[in-house]
């Protein structure tokens, strides 16, 4: 997935994330982000599969000072790569 797709609207720093559901994870949603080379968790339970979170490369929101932009297109999509 690129910022092209979202436009200003992009929630990461990196123009460029692949997404993915942990295909080690048996069923269970483990949505995560390949960024620049490293994975990130998407949802509560990347993480508590042990990936990083996603901080690091999450865009903070202009608009609103303290918060970040709107992470979950990303979520959504890839949650759906774990339906399959």
């Amino acid at each position: 997935m690129t910022s092209s797709g979202l436009g200003a609207a992009w929630p990461l720093t990196s123009p460029s994330a692949r997404l993915e559901c942990d295909p080690q994870s048996k069923g269970i949603p483990v949505a995560v982000a390949l960024v620049d080379g490293r994975r990130y968790a998407l949802n509560g339970l990347a993480k508590h599969h042990g990936y990083p979170g996603i901080e690091p490369v999450w865009a903070h929101n202009p608009s609103i000072p303290g918060t970040r932009k709107n992470i979950g297109p990303l979520i959504e999509r890839a949650l759906k790569l774990c339906e399959r």
